[in-house]
């Protein structure tokens, strides 16, 4: 892979997406998402995600994987994806990883604000009970485990453009990015 790959983990509501699209924006990269690629297929065949998340189709994840190891192959893309780390560890693929978290209560609120709906702990909790268990019987781990990533990000007091210097900081660090060459691409 010539180009850069930026994978972004976290928690439901962590700001994965908001963090992830302001990265591609910034550095001119695309975006990709494979719970967006694979809530398509499920649309395609008229299932639901509730369903997924009760019934996690093996052949499905496989499907998403196999789509997403080579978006990443490629290269010169943000990954907004939960396994996307894990999957770079298993195909060798080099990347910066980063993880992100927040409290419960700021989770359920970015909840409310984007899907315009309450929510419960409960929610949130199921997904991510559903998400840790696919890890689990499909890789063996658990993808809140620090070792997958590069850095972690507490979100809970910084706005996306704090969390967005910090992870190109990090990103610059991570690649030894020279002065000169960043203030060319940052």
């Amino acid at each position: 892979m010539d180009g850069i790959l930026i994978t972004i983990s976290g928690t439901p509501c962590s700001g994965k997406t908001s963090v992830a699209r302001k990265l591609c924006e910034r550095l001119q990269l695309d975006y990709f998402s494979p719970g967006d690629f694979r809530n398509k297929l499920l649309m395609n065949r008229g299932a639901g995600i509730r369903s997924y998340m009760e019934n996690s189709i093996a052949d499905d994840d496989r499907l998403v994987d196999s789509h997403l190891i080579s978006v990443m192959k490629k290269g010169d893309v943000v990954v907004d994806g939960i396994y996307a780390a894990l999957l770079c560890e298993v195909d060798y693929i080099d990347g910066f990883h980063v993880f992100l978290d927040a409290p419960m209560p700021l989770r359920m609120r970015r909840y409310r604000e984007r899907e315009k709906k309450m929510c419960v702990e409960g929610v949130l909790r199921e997904q991510e009970d559903s998400e840790v268990r696919r890890g689990r019987d499909m890789y063996g781990v658990d993808y809140r485990s620090p070792t997958h990533y590069d850095t972690f990000l507490y979100t809970a007091k910084m706005g996306t453009e704090k969390a967005l210097k910090l992870l190109l900081r990090g990103h610059r660090v991570r690649h030894g990015i020279t002065a000169a060459q960043q203030a060319e691409v940052y």
